[in-house]
């Protein structure tokens, strides 16, 4: 994730998320993509974060049913969500993992497209009375060789109208903005107003997804938190546990150990073992008085 003090130089204003909700927030996007800190050679991962939220937006989406209609702007509005339907289980997924989701709708000629924004990919800046966000900075990065491209789409609400601004910066680290650069380096931007205004608009052209769960990493914030938040320990412990039992089903395994000269030899000249996890080769030597070879497992 770009830091705190990275986005507030660039946009000019303070980002209005705790670091322990960016803390906690990075810890599930890494449990989610299966990647929790605590996974290394010994403790694997039984995937459960990624596995816990798929069944969750099974059981929102599997009966979902959206109908608008009654009028002739209805009927256009019904076509251009129809696009929208295939992906809504997978971006609910993705929002009950991280506990929020953007959902930003914009116009690409005749056509209505959304943009589905994931939780560690826009920062709050402003919210309303009600806990709303009013004000919000939009995170859009591509990787191309080894460099990072980093796109901020600030969008804030001022007396003059809805401000939306653009910048572009070029990075070799992924957590980094790094030089300023024209919007026309990456082709997908090029066309895009550095700041655009539009009047007599007030509202937040964004919604804003959040999984229902109160906060109880920051009990002031309005964001939402993982569906698997509050049991971040019971999936390190079983994790742990799952890995153990591993551990000990494989090095309890039996096995035969016989001198080589019970098999025949391949072209390779190693024994023909009739089953490898079974039986196992023990080098005794075949001449009188020779000793036995030092002999190690591989566990």
């Amino acid at each position: 994730m770009i830091g705190k003090t990275s986005l507030k130089n660039a946009i000019g204003t303070d980002i209005a998320i705790s670091q322990p909700m960016i803390t906690a927030l990075e810890l599930w996007a890494k449990m989610y993509q299966n990647d929790a800190p605590w996974l290394n050679k010994d403790i694997v991962s039984l995937n459960l974060p990624a596995a816990i939220a798929s069944e969750i937006s099974r059981a929102v989406t599997i009966e979902l049913k959206i109908t608008i209609e009654g009028s002739k702007r209805a009927d256009y509005l019904a076509e251009q969500f129809e696009k929208v339907v295939d992906s809504l289980r997978t971006q609910v997924e993705f929002g009950a993992a991280k506990g929020g989701l953007a959902i930003k709708p914009y116009v690409d000629g005749k056509n209505l497209n959304v943009d589905f924004v994931q939780a560690d990919q826009f920062f709050p800046v402003k919210f309303d009375a009600n806990g709303n966000i009013t004000s919000c900075v939009f995170v859009d990065q591509r990787t191309v060789g080894d460099k990072y491209f980093t796109r901020l789409e600030y969008h804030d609400i001022t007396d003059a109208g809805y401000v939306v601004k653009n910048t572009a910066y070029k990075s070799t680290t992924k957590d980094m903005l790094g030089q300023e650069i024209g919007l026309d380096v990456i082709e997908d931007w090029n066309g895009l107003e550095p700041v655009a205004t539009i009047e007599n608009v007030y509202e937040p052209m964004f919604a804003y997804f959040r999984y229902p769960l109160a906060n109880n990493i920051d009990s002031t914030s309005p964001l939402g938190v993982s569906c698997y938040s509050r049991a971040t320990e019971l999936i390190k412990n079983a994790d742990v546990q799952w890995s153990d039992l591993l551990w000990e089903f494989e090095s309890g395994q039996r096995a035969l150990y016989v001198d080589v000269l019970a098999y025949g030899k391949d072209a390779n000249g190693k024994p023909k073992l009739p089953n490898k996890r079974l039986y196992r080769t023990l080098e005794t030597g075949s001449a009188e008085g020779e000793l036995f070879k030092e002999w190690t497992p591989d566990l």
